[in-house]
């Protein structure tokens, strides 16, 4: 008959460890997540809250975003906080103008962004993280005194952008 030493040790955090079978619970999936960007150049009307029309998605985990509509609908079973971002480059103003950027959920600002942005092609970023419930719409609105506002668009998904996923329920 086979005898085991069975050894009490306190963990030491320095060591190694190789684990068979399945580890659980170690960590968030960040799903659902997406990435909606415009893919073309966009004029919008100066001094309005215009929404941001992202016409395009390079990837959406849970067919979440509208490309008609410019929102994403939180999927159903998948509310919790998110991390958004949006970059939006404007089309070649290279004077100081004040730009405001907006998160929406569902017909309430959420989140505000007010930047001077100057120089050719000037991106304006902005990021939150929010708490959404399961079938919310979330969007981005953008407000710009410049005058003849224009967003820079283009197929690589760049350029003009509206990303996020979920960080934890």
């Amino acid at each position: 008959m086979a005898i085991t030493k069975i050894q009490s040790e306190s963990l030491n955090l320095s060591d190694n460890y190789d684990f068979t079978g399945t580890v659980t619970g170690a960590g968030e999936s960040n799903t659902p997540y997406w990435r909606a960007y415009t893919n073309s150049t966009t004029t919008f009307s100066q001094n309005t809250n215009t929404t941001v029309p992202f016409n395009a998605t390079l990837f959406d985990s849970a067919s979440g975003f509208n490309t008609s509509t410019h929102k994403y609908t939180i999927p159903t079973g998948q509310g919790g906080k998110y991390f958004l971002l949006t970059s939006l480059r404007l089309n070649n103003n290279p004077v100081d103008n004040q730009i405001a950027v907006y998160f929406i959920v569902n017909s309430s600002e959420k989140s505000f962004s007010n930047k001077t942005v100057g120089g050719g092609y000037p991106t304006v970023i902005h990021s939150d993280i929010l708490s959404l419930n399961a079938g919310d719409d979330v969007f981005v609105r953008i407000y710009a005194q410049l005058s003849s506002p224009g967003l820079d668009g283009g197929g690589s998904g760049i350029t003009t952008t509206f990303e996020g996923f979920k960080i934890s329920t």
